[in-house]
């Protein structure tokens, strides 16, 4: 009787990897969403739950679509 391994998973496919395209495509929508909306990117000390207020002006403001 052959060796059967049973503790590892079947490889299957996963997909093609993205192309030059795409990865320029995905590149420009991230460095425009971050010098859109640069206040929101970094560390941040305290997390809070946004107000209905500081939601509605960030829309106004045009930062969430």
């Amino acid at each position: 009787m052959p060796f059967v391994d049973r503790c590892s998973k079947r490889k299957t496919d996963r997909g093609s990897l993205f192309n030059d395209m795409e990865k320029a495509e995905i590149l420009a929508n991230v460095v425009a969403n971050f010098l859109r909306a640069r206040g929101e990117y970094g560390n941040q000390k305290e997390w809070k739950k946004a107000t209905k207020l500081e939601t509605e002006r960030r829309i106004h403001n045009g930062s969430i679509k």
